[in-house]
Order: structure tokens, then sequence, then C-alpha cells
């Protein structure tokens, strides 16, 4: 069987021509992710969201939970061509595919207004994760979840040791996230990608607490799973998911919400909160 792998990104293409073997880390319905060395790939049916990880195929959901491929089966790289080595014919191919850059500007490029639209968007959706601490109906109101008020007590310490300068201690603080939440990629990890990408986006990557936040995540990789891993680790390097470099264009609250809805059960929504929480509390005080 020959399938065409339609999209990648920038960073999955650099991966692809670095390494000549693999193995399956994992498989979900709509999802086979390879480990490569120190990092994963996901081939993806078509119409996932494009991240730094993704190998979009012109399969559906469906189709590729029937291909039959097992977590520790040895894949090959050749040329342009990914091949399971347990499954005879069966050949993904990105020869044509299009490489999409998710490298994200580090400059304040994105235009004055873009906290308000984020704001608007986050209040217009479902409250999911951690979009709930952001959205105006809840501003005041207690949250039972105790993973929510575990949250919300960090950021708040963050942004108070950040109006003092103690950039260390902030970074420490906002770091406990880590692997907080449930699913394949927990919500503090998603929030701390945002927070990374919001601080890109604001300018404000040259910055001591960027630096030691960077720092405070890479020790403490080990304290997630390797999926979140995965994409920290791109976000530390400056590569996000498409919604997050499309913030640049001049989108609507609602465009915004539906880009980022597109990501997981609470993903999408949490990244953005990351990304609205660094540019209303901590970008201009440090």
């Amino acid at each position: 069987m020959y399938i065409t792998i339609t999209d990648i990104s920038d960073y999955g293409n650099t991966i692809l021509k670095r390494n000549k073997n693999a193995k399956v880390h994992s498989v979900y319905q709509k999802t086979i992710n390879l480990q490569f060395d120190n990092t994963l790939l996901a081939i993806q049916a078509q119409q996932s969201v494009l991240s730094p990880l993704s190998l979009i195929t012109n399969l559906e959901g469906a189709e590729i939970s029937r291909l039959g491929i097992q977590p520790g089966m040895t894949v090959s790289v050749a040329g342009s061509s990914i091949s399971v080595r347990q499954i005879q014919d069966l050949e993904f191919s990105f020869s044509n595919a299009l490489i999409t850059s998710l490298s994200l500007p580090d400059t304040d490029c994105f235009g004055t207004h873009l906290t308000k639209r984020i704001e608007k968007a986050l209040d217009l959706s479902d409250g999911n994760g951690f979009s709930a601490l952001f959205q105006n109906a809840n501003r005041h109101q207690p949250f039972q979840d105790p993973v929510i008020q575990y949250a919300s007590r960090q950021m708040d310490a963050c942004r108070s040791l950040c109006l003092t300068g103690a950039y260390q201690n902030a970074a420490e603080t906002l770091g406990r996230l880590i692997g907080l939440g449930i699913g394949l990629t927990p919500s503090g990890d998603d929030f701390l990608c945002g927070v990374l990408a919001g601080l890109r986006i604001h300018g404000r990557n040259d910055t001591c607490f960027y630096h030691t936040l960077c720092t405070e995540i890479q020790t403490h990789l080990k304290d997630t799973n390797d999926i979140s891993r995965a994409f920290l680790d791109c976000a530390l390097k400056g590569w996000f998911s498409l919604p997050v470099i499309r913030l640049k264009n001049p989108l609507s609250p609602e465009e915004i919400l539906a880009d980022f809805s597109r990501i997981g059960h609470s993903s999408g929504l949490d990244t953005l909160s990351g990304i609205l929480y660094t540019l209303s509390y901590i970008a201009d005080s440090i």
C-alpha cells in the first residue's frame, strides 16, 4: 500500500532527513507516533492540525487504525519514504509533501490588538482546561477542581514574583505546572507551550525570565510523558503548531477560537490561555 504524506513541518522534515531508523512508539485512532532517538513524529489522518511533529497523510482516521501497525515495530527511512519492516508493501512517501515553517518569529510583530482578540476567543469558548481561568464570567468565581486551583495559585505567584524582579523564583514557580493534568498532553504542559509562544510573540525571548523558564522546563522534561515532552522540547526551540503561527494574521476572535479548538480536547485552549497569560500579565513586567 502506497500512502501519501501531504504535509509536514520544517522541523519534521529535518528529523526525517537526519534519521534512518525509528520505532513505533504508540498507536491511537488517528495517529501513529514514531520514536526517532529523543523525539517523536506523528503520522496523522488528513485534516489534522499541523504541528511540528505532524506527518499528515491522505488517509481518514479509520484507515489509519486499520493499517495493523503496532507499538514496538521497527521503521526505516530511505530517501523520501518511510516503511514499517514488519508490514510488507506498506510505504509512506513524503516526496511531494508541502513543508510548512512552524518556527515562530522572535520579535513583536503580531499587532497591538492581539491580546483583546484572544481574550474574546477564550470568552467564547466552552471553558475546558485552564481556559476557564481566563473567562470574564469566572474572574471572581471559586474553582472546585484541585488541578485548576493549584494552577491558579502558581500563575498568581509567578505574576507577583515577576513584578518584584524575582525572575528565578518566578520561573521555578511556573515550572511546577509541568505534567499537571491528565491526557496525552497535560494542561500544564500545553499552557507552558503557550507561555513560551507568548514570550516570543511579545519579543521577550531574550529576557532573564525567558531563559530561566526555558532552563526550568528543560530540567524537568522527565516529569511528563513522552508525547508532551516532545511538544515542550519543540516549544523550547521555537516551533509551535500552525494555529500559533497563524496568530500573526489579523484573525477574528471566532477564527482564533476555531483554530485552537481543533487541537485536542483542551490542548488548544490551554495553549491559547498560556499565550494570553503572558501577554496580559508577564511580558510587560520582565
